[in-house]
């Protein structure tokens, strides 16, 4: 039996009908039962890859934390897991220089050229209305594409304002100025109202997306992975969390202190490199609502401090940060963090992402996009096999000498929030700097068993997550498929 593992998020259910895919809260359903994969995880990565699986006629089984809730739309409740986050729909593509970046890290035939037409595949765009053209909503059919099963299109709130440059579309990355985009929601002219495209809603809830060879076990947690004498996966048991760690994966030495006394693959990235973007903003009100226009732009990296990059990229700053992510647990060694610095830096200084301003209220947000700081996420060593524990190691750098950047630092560090975007927990790099997961998506040193959601991503993108994470999965499928 073939087992692929998949670390997503939450699910949205449905009632099983005849000939449907069958989801169901019954042990009995799944246990002992063999399929021909097994993907824990149905979130946006999860369903997207089954989805693809299942379509070649292989069994296939999910299993998902969640409970089954397609009958309830009602947010901020235990469906959600009591999180207030909910994602914020807004689809557009990272540039085509951090996709090459992954090729570049050691993974080859993850490039712009092979990943793109992915991105195209999985994305049907509502083209937008009179009123929304009017109100600067731009739509560059280069960069967009109209049959596939996830549905985008213009939201109602118009973005630009008199003075300020449009650019057609934002999914256009090589604009310098400020654009509108799509949202992962669409008016149903048959119910007259704004909905939201899901995965759940485009490829597993979708009428002509329906399998029997699908079953999808809600409520239930996997506790580990099994493996046979070869590190063959061969199956699952149900029950707890972070199973990468609980399953004998990972650093010997966090697997000792949780208690698992059979380490199976000595893999000490396995819950290193975590990413997590965070942000501060401030808003205030202004009476001339156009006092803005002529400064906003995109803000490119030269128009900041020279003397900064250079430090960034010096060779004792650079020492002394991988370090410092070593000791923190960020990363699996020196060198293959300063890789990974090495990378980022590269992104921010030849990439310059920007922000741009709106008018009427102004909000200075202060995001970084492409956080250099790393932490990790481990097993819960508490017998009661709850959460993982999850240390971001946000901004770890001290102050410099400057007593107002000083003062302003420490302001930030009180005042920052998350922006819920977590990537590189099984970074996808060679094995020798830290990665958990080959270019094909297979976790070094066992057979059977990948990881295939935003956590192979080694750092972060300037673009919402959405259409790269299903790029992957599509890709990760195909994958899947060419070695059968």
């Amino acid at each position: 039996m073939g087992c692929l593992i998949l670390q997503a998020a939450l699910l949205f259910l449905r009632l099983h009908l005849a000939g449907a895919t069958l989801v169901t809260n019954d042990t009995a359903l799944a246990a002992g039962q063999t399929s021909d994969y097994i993907v824990v995880g149905a979130g946006l990565s999860g369903i997207t890859v089954t989805n693809k699986l299942s379509a070649r006629n292989y069994s296939v089984l999910i299993i998902e934390a969640g409970p089954d809730g397609s009958w309830n739309n009602v947010i901020y409740n235990a469906l959600d897991r009591q999180f207030r986050p909910i994602n914020g729909m807004i689809w557009y593509r990272p540039t085509a220089a951090e996709i090459d970046g992954l090729q570049r890290l050691g993974n080859p035939g993850w490039n712009w050229v092979n990943l793109e037409p992915y991105m195209q595949a999985i994305e049907r765009n509502i083209p937008s209305s009179v009123m929304h053209t009017a109100q600067g909503a731009g739509l560059d059919p280069i960069v967009r594409a109209f049959s596939g099963a996830i549905k985008v299109s213009f939201q109602g709130i118009p973005y630009a304002f008199h003075g300020l440059s449009i650019t057609d579309d934002l999914s256009n990355r090589t604009a310098s100025v400020s654009a509108s985009t799509s949202w992962t929601i669409w008016y149903d002219p048959v119910t007259r109202q704004n909905k939201r495209s899901s995965a759940a809603d485009g490829v597993l809830w979708a009428a002509d997306q329906q399998r029997e060879t699908l079953t999808v076990l809600a409520t239930h947690k996997v506790d580990r992975v099994l493996f046979d004498m070869d590190i063959r996966a061969v199956g699952v048991s149900f029950m707890a969390f972070n199973m990468t760690d609980r399953s004998g994966i990972g650093k010997k030495s966090v697997l000792d202190a949780a208690g698992i006394l059979e380490q199976v693959v000595e893999l000490p990235g396995v819950g290193g490199h975590l990413l997590h973007e965070e942000y501060w903003n401030d808003t205030a009100l202004f009476d001339e609502p156009h006092m803005f226009a002529p400064e906003v732009s995109l803000v490119n990296v030269d128009e900041l401090t020279l003397t900064h990059i250079q430090n960034l990229t010096s060779p004792n700053v650079l020492a002394s940060r991988a370090q410092g992510l070593v000791r923190a647990g960020g990363a699996a060694n020196v060198e293959g963090a300063k890789t990974l610095l090495n990378a980022t830096i590269n992104l921010i200084v030849n990439s310059r992402p920007g922000s741009s301003r709106s008018s009427g209220v102004f909000m200075a947000t202060f995001w970084p996009v492409t956080p250099l700081s790393r932490g990790h996420i481990h097993i819960d060593p508490d017998p009661a096999l709850g959460d993982p524990i999850i240390d971001a190691y946000y901004s770890p750098e001290k102050a410099g000498p400057d007593a107002t950047d000083a003062e302003y630092l420490e302001w930030y560090r009180e005042n920052m929030g998350p922006a819920d975007r977590w990537v590189g927990s099984t970074a996808m790099l060679p094995r020798e700097l830290g990665g958990v997961v080959d270019e094909r998506l297979r976790v070094y040193g066992t057979r059977g068993l990948r990881v295939v959601d935003a956590g192979i991503l080694p750092y972060e993108l300037t673009s919402h997550l959405m259409s790269a994470v299903y790029a992957i999965a599509l890709r990760a499928a195909d994958l899947i498929l060419a070695d059968v």
